[in-house]
């Protein structure tokens, strides 16, 4: 299936409050918090792409991506917005500066060659995950076992270092949930995906016994669809929708499906193809709609990790 990231809600306004603070520096979300800058200052000034990036001397492309954080400023692109914007004051354009300097950080995931990085960058931010996968557990709850399993099987086939990256960086990724800033996390998945004997008897058990230690956590709400339920609204897609907090960044709806508009195809493009969704409000009804019905509770949910447990 091809992946599409989407940024959904791109106009909504969000309140300046509640913000979670980053652990570590997240150059994704500091390059998208200077983009959102840049392009504030632009339209305060009522001057089109064009027209600032000739006074720049750059290409209006250039701006553009620099504007959608889909690429790092420089220290010298901001000094050349800033004559053209007219700011000459240096205590406004410290914090400019300072957003270029924390978007050439390494992030923890960067060295390992993550084809998804922007996703995990935007994971490592949210304040409210909602996760839907009719297939397998979410990787935020994966054991090593599991995981392994998983990038295995995909095609193509991953070489050792690759493997062990992708593995390294999906554990990594889990340390969010034990955080005091843990993020609200909503899992639903098809009651075939905890049936499914992947990776064997040992580590499926182990998996299970994963989802029943996590499902406690105040944080995290974990539901699961019974086969009774037959057809739903989610049976064509996968998807996670991440809401971040900053005023400065937008909420994000990460989709793996064959269906949906883009043309995010090619390894690199999952990563970089993040465009505004066609049609925000048809998310929300659908996930919405998927969450309100056919789902099972919590507790019946905990009923139904116990009777599986047993079969295992």
């Amino acid at each position: 299936m091809r992946k599409h990231c989407l940024i959904w809600d791109a106009t909504r306004q969000k309140p300046n409050c509640g913000v979670k603070v980053a652990s570590e520096t997240n150059p994704i979300l500091r390059r998208r918090e200077l983009g959102f800058l840049l392009r504030q200052l632009r339209t305060e000034r009522g001057l089109g792409i064009d027209c600032v990036a000739e006074r720049a001397m750059f290409s209006a492309t250039k701006l553009s991506r620099l504007e959608t954080g889909r690429v790092g400023a420089s220290s010298r692109d901001i000094h050349d917005l800033c004559i053209a914007y007219g700011i000459t004051d240096g205590p406004e354009r410290e914090p400019l500066m300072a957003l270029v300097r924390d978007g050439k950080q390494r992030a923890w995931w960067k060295h390992l060659g993550l084809p998804y990085a922007t996703y995990v960058g935007y994971e490592a931010e949210a304040t409210s995950i909602g996760d839907y996968n009719p297939d397998v557990v979410p990787g935020l709850l994966q054991v090593e076992g599991y995981a392994r399993t998983v990038f295995e099987s995909g095609g193509p086939p991953l070489d050792p270092p690759t493997l062990e990256a992708r593995i390294k960086a999906r554990i990594r990724g889990q340390a969010l949930l034990a955080g005091y800033e843990a993020p609200l996390l909503h899992c639903i998945i098809d009651e075939g995906a905890l049936r499914h004997v992947i990776g064997g008897r040992v580590v499926i058990r182990a998996q299970l016994a994963r989802i029943k230690k996590v499902a406690s956590l105040p944080s995290l709400t974990f539901q699961v669809i019974p086969f009774e339920v037959g057809a739903h609204p989610g049976l064509d897609s996968n998807f996670v929708i991440l809401e971040i907090a900053e005023p400065t960044a937008n909420d994000v709806v990460y989709v793996d499906s064959e269906h949906l508009p883009g043309n995010a195809s090619r390894p690199r493009e999952i990563q970089a193809n993040i465009v505004p969704a066609a049609n925000p409000s048809r998310w929300t009804q659908k996930v919405l709609l998927l969450w309100s019905r056919g789902s099972r509770q919590p507790t019946r949910t905990a009923r139904t990790l116990a009777k599986i447990q047993k079969t295992e």
